[in-house]
Protein backbone atom coordinates (compact mmCIF):
# COMPACT_ATOMS: atom_id res chain seq x y z
CA UNK A 1 0.00 0.00 0.00
CA UNK A 2 1.32 3.51 -1.20
CA UNK A 3 2.90 4.68 2.62
CA UNK A 4 1.11 8.41 2.43
CA UNK A 5 -2.35 6.35 1.83
CA UNK A 6 -1.75 4.07 5.27
CA UNK A 7 -0.84 7.20 7.26
CA UNK A 8 -3.74 8.92 6.37
CA UNK A 9 -6.03 5.23 6.99
CA UNK A 10 -4.46 5.72 10.53
CA UNK A 11 -4.69 9.09 10.92
CA UNK A 12 -7.98 11.21 12.42
CA UNK A 13 -7.75 13.74 9.60
CA UNK A 14 -10.51 12.20 6.70
CA UNK A 15 -12.15 15.12 5.49
CA UNK A 16 -9.86 18.45 5.18
CA UNK A 17 -6.98 17.91 6.38
CA UNK A 18 -3.26 18.32 5.94
CA UNK A 19 -2.87 16.67 2.63
CA UNK A 20 -5.67 18.34 0.85
CA UNK A 21 -4.57 21.53 2.16
CA UNK A 22 -1.12 20.74 0.82
CA UNK A 23 -2.43 19.12 -2.57
CA UNK A 24 -4.79 22.50 -3.45
CA UNK A 25 -1.61 24.34 -3.20
CA UNK A 26 0.03 22.11 -5.70
CA UNK A 27 -2.38 22.69 -7.57
CA UNK A 28 -2.84 26.23 -7.73
CA UNK A 29 0.98 26.33 -8.42
CA UNK A 30 0.85 23.86 -11.51
CA UNK A 31 -2.38 25.42 -12.67
CA UNK A 32 -1.33 29.38 -12.16
CA UNK A 33 -3.87 30.32 -10.05
CA UNK A 34 -4.04 31.52 -6.91
CA UNK A 35 -6.59 29.05 -4.98
CA UNK A 36 -7.93 25.15 -5.71
CA UNK A 37 -10.33 23.30 -3.49
CA UNK A 38 -9.51 19.50 -3.64
CA UNK A 39 -12.91 17.35 -3.26
CA UNK A 40 -13.65 14.15 -3.49
CA UNK A 41 -15.09 13.90 -6.63
CA UNK A 42 -15.71 16.41 -9.81
CA UNK A 43 -19.33 16.25 -9.32
CA UNK A 44 -18.73 17.85 -5.63
CA UNK A 45 -16.31 20.28 -6.90
CA UNK A 46 -18.72 21.82 -9.64
CA UNK A 47 -21.54 21.59 -7.09
CA UNK A 48 -19.35 23.69 -4.70
CA UNK A 49 -18.60 26.38 -7.57
CA UNK A 50 -22.22 26.73 -8.52
CA UNK A 51 -23.37 27.11 -4.98
CA UNK A 52 -20.54 29.75 -4.66
CA UNK A 53 -21.72 31.69 -8.20
CA UNK A 54 -25.36 31.47 -6.39
CA UNK A 55 -27.05 30.12 -9.06
CA UNK A 56 -29.78 29.12 -7.27
CA UNK A 57 -33.26 30.15 -8.79
CA UNK A 58 -31.49 31.19 -12.22
CA UNK A 59 -30.04 29.84 -15.35
CA UNK A 60 -27.00 28.22 -16.27
CA UNK A 61 -26.28 27.57 -19.90
CA UNK A 62 -24.16 24.72 -21.05
CA UNK A 63 -23.52 22.56 -23.91
CA UNK A 64 -26.47 20.22 -25.43
CA UNK A 65 -23.37 17.72 -25.61
CA UNK A 66 -21.64 17.27 -22.76
CA UNK A 67 -20.94 14.65 -19.88
CA UNK A 68 -24.54 14.65 -17.74
CA UNK A 69 -23.32 15.49 -14.66
CA UNK A 70 -22.92 19.13 -15.83
CA UNK A 71 -26.70 19.89 -15.75
CA UNK A 72 -27.37 17.22 -13.22
CA UNK A 73 -25.41 19.02 -10.92
CA UNK A 74 -27.08 22.38 -11.96
CA UNK A 75 -30.60 20.76 -11.02
CA UNK A 76 -28.77 19.92 -7.56
CA UNK A 77 -27.75 23.30 -7.30
CA UNK A 78 -31.33 24.50 -7.18
CA UNK A 79 -30.52 26.43 -10.99
CA UNK A 80 -32.33 25.70 -14.66
CA UNK A 81 -30.02 24.04 -17.41
CA UNK A 82 -30.42 25.80 -20.41
CA UNK A 83 -28.76 24.19 -23.79
CA UNK A 84 -26.75 25.81 -26.26
CA UNK A 85 -25.37 23.87 -29.53
CA UNK A 86 -21.57 22.89 -30.04
CA UNK A 87 -18.95 23.92 -31.96
CA UNK A 88 -18.43 20.92 -34.15
CA UNK A 89 -14.56 21.97 -35.06
CA UNK A 90 -14.22 21.81 -31.63
CA UNK A 91 -16.63 19.48 -29.78
CA UNK A 92 -17.18 22.48 -27.03
CA UNK A 93 -19.77 25.41 -26.45
CA UNK A 94 -20.47 27.27 -29.42
CA UNK A 95 -19.71 31.08 -28.11
CA UNK A 96 -22.82 32.06 -31.12
CA UNK A 97 -25.20 29.49 -29.85
CA UNK A 98 -24.63 29.80 -26.21
CA UNK A 99 -24.73 33.96 -26.74
CA UNK A 100 -27.93 33.58 -27.97
CA UNK A 101 -29.11 32.07 -24.57
CA UNK A 102 -28.26 34.56 -22.17
CA UNK A 103 -30.93 36.80 -20.15
CA UNK A 104 -31.25 38.47 -17.52
CA UNK A 105 -31.79 34.99 -15.63
CA UNK A 106 -27.96 33.65 -16.71
CA UNK A 107 -26.14 32.85 -14.01
CA UNK A 108 -23.14 30.62 -14.96
CA UNK A 109 -22.11 29.64 -18.49
CA UNK A 110 -20.60 26.26 -18.26
CA UNK A 111 -18.46 24.96 -20.93
CA UNK A 112 -17.09 21.32 -20.85
CA UNK A 113 -13.13 21.19 -22.77
CA UNK A 114 -13.65 17.92 -24.96
CA UNK A 115 -11.13 19.36 -26.80
CA UNK A 116 -9.92 23.46 -27.33
CA UNK A 117 -12.72 25.57 -26.21
CA UNK A 118 -12.78 29.18 -27.41
CA UNK A 119 -12.81 30.45 -23.71
CA UNK A 120 -12.06 34.02 -25.67
CA UNK A 121 -15.15 34.30 -27.60
CA UNK A 122 -17.24 32.71 -24.58
CA UNK A 123 -15.74 35.06 -22.23
CA UNK A 124 -16.32 38.07 -24.50
CA UNK A 125 -20.37 36.67 -25.47
CA UNK A 126 -20.80 35.88 -21.20
CA UNK A 127 -18.75 37.60 -19.32
CA UNK A 128 -15.57 36.17 -17.78
CA UNK A 129 -17.07 36.36 -14.29
CA UNK A 130 -19.70 33.67 -14.99
CA UNK A 131 -17.69 31.30 -17.41
CA UNK A 132 -17.24 28.15 -15.91
CA UNK A 133 -14.97 25.51 -16.95
CA UNK A 134 -15.17 21.59 -16.57
CA UNK A 135 -12.28 19.13 -17.51
CA UNK A 136 -12.16 15.28 -17.01
CA UNK A 137 -8.53 13.88 -16.99
CA UNK A 138 -7.05 16.87 -18.28
CA UNK A 139 -5.58 20.23 -16.80
CA UNK A 140 -6.04 23.23 -19.23
CA UNK A 141 -5.61 26.32 -18.58
CA UNK A 142 -8.33 29.09 -17.39
CA UNK A 143 -6.85 32.41 -18.29
CA UNK A 144 -10.94 33.64 -19.27
CA UNK A 145 -12.54 32.04 -16.32
CA UNK A 146 -14.47 33.16 -13.12
CA UNK A 147 -13.43 29.09 -12.60
CA UNK A 148 -12.70 26.00 -13.54
CA UNK A 149 -13.52 22.59 -12.54
CA UNK A 150 -11.21 19.69 -13.12
CA UNK A 151 -11.86 15.56 -12.56
CA UNK A 152 -8.29 13.54 -12.58
CA UNK A 153 -7.93 9.70 -11.18
CA UNK A 154 -10.21 7.23 -11.15
CA UNK A 155 -12.04 5.05 -8.51
CA UNK A 156 -10.72 5.27 -4.98
CA UNK A 157 -8.36 8.15 -6.37
CA UNK A 158 -11.02 10.34 -8.14
CA UNK A 159 -9.92 13.65 -6.94
CA UNK A 160 -12.18 16.98 -8.05
CA UNK A 161 -10.30 20.28 -8.47
CA UNK A 162 -12.36 23.93 -7.87
CA UNK A 163 -9.45 26.69 -9.30
CA UNK A 164 -10.31 30.25 -9.03
CA UNK A 165 -8.21 33.57 -8.51
CA UNK A 166 -10.72 35.47 -6.50
CA UNK A 167 -10.29 34.89 -3.24
CA UNK A 168 -13.87 35.62 -1.88
CA UNK A 169 -15.25 33.56 -5.03
CA UNK A 170 -12.68 31.31 -3.34
CA UNK A 171 -14.54 31.67 0.28
CA UNK A 172 -17.95 30.93 -1.33
CA UNK A 173 -16.72 27.84 -2.98
CA UNK A 174 -14.96 26.75 0.33
CA UNK A 175 -17.81 27.48 2.50
CA UNK A 176 -20.32 25.96 0.17
CA UNK A 177 -18.06 22.55 0.21
CA UNK A 178 -17.21 22.94 4.26
CA UNK A 179 -21.04 23.20 5.67
CA UNK A 180 -21.47 26.86 5.54
CA UNK A 181 -17.95 27.92 6.86
CA UNK A 182 -15.50 29.93 4.79
CA UNK A 183 -11.73 29.65 4.35
CA UNK A 184 -10.72 33.37 5.37
CA UNK A 185 -11.21 34.04 9.04
CA UNK A 186 -14.00 36.81 9.30
CA UNK A 187 -15.28 36.29 6.29
CA UNK A 188 -19.45 35.55 5.91
CA UNK A 189 -20.53 32.59 8.17
CA UNK A 190 -22.72 30.95 5.44
CA UNK A 191 -23.97 29.91 2.15
CA UNK A 192 -26.20 32.64 0.48
CA UNK A 193 -28.07 29.56 -1.26
CA UNK A 194 -30.54 28.44 0.71
CA UNK A 195 -30.44 24.63 -0.36
CA UNK A 196 -29.15 22.01 2.08
CA UNK A 197 -25.91 21.13 0.96
CA UNK A 198 -24.08 17.85 1.39
CA UNK A 199 -20.72 17.20 3.08
CA UNK A 200 -18.27 17.55 0.23
CA UNK A 201 -15.11 17.67 2.13
CA UNK A 202 -13.88 14.38 1.90
CA UNK A 203 -10.63 14.41 -0.01
CA UNK A 204 -7.11 13.33 2.18
CA UNK A 205 -7.88 9.73 0.67
CA UNK A 206 -7.19 10.53 -3.22
CA UNK A 207 -5.39 13.34 -2.17
CA UNK A 208 -2.77 10.97 -0.22
CA UNK A 209 -2.00 9.70 -3.76
CA UNK A 210 -2.19 12.91 -5.54
CA UNK A 211 1.74 12.72 -6.86
CA UNK A 212 0.51 9.41 -8.78
CA UNK A 213 -2.41 10.69 -9.91
CA UNK A 214 -0.54 13.40 -11.92
CA UNK A 215 2.12 11.04 -13.09
CA UNK A 216 -0.23 8.98 -14.87
CA UNK A 217 -1.99 12.08 -15.85
CA UNK A 218 1.29 13.47 -17.44
CA UNK A 219 1.87 9.70 -18.91
CA UNK A 220 -1.55 9.47 -20.85
CA UNK A 221 -0.57 13.38 -22.11
CA UNK A 222 2.29 11.53 -23.95
CA UNK A 223 0.89 8.92 -24.97
CA UNK A 224 -1.87 11.15 -26.45
CA UNK A 225 0.70 13.09 -28.47
CA UNK A 226 2.47 9.90 -29.81
CA UNK A 227 -0.74 9.05 -31.33
CA UNK A 228 -1.61 12.24 -33.18
CA UNK A 229 1.14 11.35 -35.29
CA UNK A 230 -1.09 8.18 -36.39
CA UNK A 231 -2.31 8.07 -40.12
CA UNK A 232 -6.07 8.05 -39.53
CA UNK A 233 -8.17 4.70 -41.23
CA UNK A 234 -10.51 7.65 -42.98
CA UNK A 235 -9.36 10.74 -44.82
CA UNK A 236 -12.09 12.70 -43.47
CA UNK A 237 -11.18 11.70 -39.53
CA UNK A 238 -9.73 14.31 -36.83
CA UNK A 239 -8.61 14.85 -33.79
CA UNK A 240 -10.16 17.01 -31.26
CA UNK A 241 -7.33 17.25 -29.21
CA UNK A 242 -6.81 18.69 -24.97
CA UNK A 243 -3.56 18.28 -24.95
CA UNK A 244 -3.74 16.53 -21.61
CA UNK A 245 -6.67 14.13 -21.65
CA UNK A 246 -6.60 10.26 -21.35
CA UNK A 247 -8.23 10.02 -24.04
CA UNK A 248 -8.34 10.90 -27.24
CA UNK A 249 -11.53 12.19 -29.23
CA UNK A 250 -11.69 11.75 -32.82
CA UNK A 251 -14.78 13.51 -35.18
CA UNK A 252 -15.46 12.73 -38.60
CA UNK A 253 -15.79 15.26 -40.99
CA UNK A 254 -17.96 13.28 -43.54
CA UNK A 255 -21.64 12.95 -43.57
CA UNK A 256 -22.97 9.80 -42.07
CA UNK A 257 -19.65 8.16 -42.51
CA UNK A 258 -20.06 4.53 -41.68
CA UNK A 259 -16.57 3.88 -42.38
CA UNK A 260 -14.64 5.11 -39.67
CA UNK A 261 -16.14 3.10 -36.30
CA UNK A 262 -15.39 0.14 -38.39
CA UNK A 263 -11.79 0.77 -39.30
CA UNK A 264 -11.00 1.69 -35.43
CA UNK A 265 -12.05 -1.26 -34.25
CA UNK A 266 -10.23 -3.13 -36.51
CA UNK A 267 -6.95 -1.58 -36.14
CA UNK A 268 -7.49 -2.48 -31.85
CA UNK A 269 -8.92 0.50 -30.42
CA UNK A 270 -11.97 0.64 -27.93
CA UNK A 271 -14.28 2.71 -29.73
CA UNK A 272 -17.01 4.69 -27.60
CA UNK A 273 -19.95 6.47 -28.39
CA UNK A 274 -19.00 9.82 -26.05
CA UNK A 275 -21.80 11.04 -25.45
CA UNK A 276 -26.00 11.23 -26.14
CA UNK A 277 -27.77 14.73 -26.62
CA UNK A 278 -29.00 15.92 -23.00
CA UNK A 279 -31.62 18.37 -24.81
CA UNK A 280 -34.14 15.36 -26.05
CA UNK A 281 -34.29 14.00 -22.58
CA UNK A 282 -37.88 14.63 -20.46
CA UNK A 283 -35.88 15.08 -17.41
CA UNK A 284 -34.26 18.44 -18.95
CA UNK A 285 -37.51 19.57 -20.99
CA UNK A 286 -37.15 17.55 -24.06
CA UNK A 287 -36.36 20.00 -26.68
CA UNK A 288 -36.46 19.31 -30.20
CA UNK A 289 -32.82 18.61 -32.53
CA UNK A 290 -33.83 22.15 -34.21
CA UNK A 291 -31.51 24.44 -33.09
CA UNK A 292 -29.00 21.51 -32.56
CA UNK A 293 -27.70 20.67 -35.46
CA UNK A 294 -24.02 20.25 -34.12
CA UNK A 295 -24.79 18.50 -31.20
CA UNK A 296 -27.01 15.45 -33.53
CA UNK A 297 -23.91 15.62 -36.24
CA UNK A 298 -22.26 15.00 -32.90
CA UNK A 299 -23.83 12.02 -31.82
CA UNK A 300 -22.91 10.16 -34.77
CA UNK A 301 -19.48 11.75 -36.04
CA UNK A 302 -17.40 11.99 -33.10
CA UNK A 303 -15.40 8.43 -31.47
CA UNK A 304 -13.74 8.46 -28.10
CA UNK A 305 -10.85 5.98 -28.13
CA UNK A 306 -8.88 5.44 -25.00
CA UNK A 307 -5.09 5.94 -24.18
Amino acid sequence: MNKALKETLNHAWGTIGPRSVDGGTLIAQRLGVSHALLTYSVQAALEAVLRGLDVEGFEVILPAYCDRILADTVLMAGATPVFADIDYRTGCLSPMSAERYITARTRAVLCEALGQPDLTALAYAAGRERLVLYARDALPKTEECAAAVYGIGCGANHIGIAAVDDTAMFDRIYAAHNCGRPYTSGASESVVNTRIGGNLRVSEFPCAVLSETLAALDRDAAACEKLLSNEWPCPRMRAVHLPTAGTLLLRCDGIRCETCREALVKRGYAVERPYTALHRLPVFGGHSDEEFENTVRAETGYFRIRI
